[in-house]
């Protein structure tokens, strides 16, 4: 039994090697990192934002992208204060 789903027709399949489940986590901590951070640091310096970005994808194992992670910063930086 082959488990499969579709997520906006991207596919997974469990029997897939073990770099594309590895590929699939990191993009999983990712996102959840930067939505925890947008909702606790939006409009706060993109450099701030960018530290705390860095820090947490670090202790969840992953190595950020630096380019990437400024551009989350900026965008999270120019979100509105709620």
């Amino acid at each position: 039994m082959s488990s499969r789903f579709s997520i906006s027709g991207l596919s997974f399949n469990a029997s897939d090697s073990s770099a594309t489940r590895l590929g699939w986590q990191i993009a999983q901590r990712v996102e959840f990192v930067v939505s925890q951070v947008a909702r606790q640091k939006a409009g706060a310096p993109a450099d701030e934002i960018a530290q705390e970005l860095h820090g947490r994808l670090r202790r969840m194992g992953v190595v950020p992208n630096v380019r990437e992670l400024n551009e989350y910063a900026d965008r999270i930086a120019n979100l509105p204060t709620s």
